[in-house]
């Protein structure tokens, strides 16, 4: 019989990781936008059009009547006399002010 002989095993190499030359891209810190608080609602100018005139009077008196429903900032717009109420007086008020019988609301 003849000897058989064994191949011999051929050394494998495994892939090695070559290192790269590119940069690691590094975070940018942009600013953050601060937020800008719009200025307040002048009294008396419900639909802050920067004018306090009849429509404004009409605003209130439609919520004084309940046909209108004041944000927030309209209602304290609205309480032109500070009694904490949206009603007909402070109508009054506005309409005084858009007739120029009174200077300050």
């Amino acid at each position: 019989p003849t000897p058989t002989t064994e191949p011999t095993p051929t050394p494998t190499t495994e892939p090695t990781a070559t290192p790269t030359t590119e940069p690691t891209p590094t975070p940018t810190t942009e600013p953050i936008p601060t937020p800008t608080s719009e200025p307040e609602q002048e009294a008396g100018d419900l639909n802050n059009d920067g004018k306090i005139n009849t429509v404004d009077a009409v605003f209130v008196l439609k919520a004084a009547a309940g046909m209108l429903t004041l944000s927030k900032e309209q209602a304290k717009a609205g309480d032109c006399n500070g009694d904490g109420k949206v009603n007909t007086a402070d109508a009054v008020y506005i309409l005084k002010y858009a007739a120029g019988m009174i200077t300050k609301i």
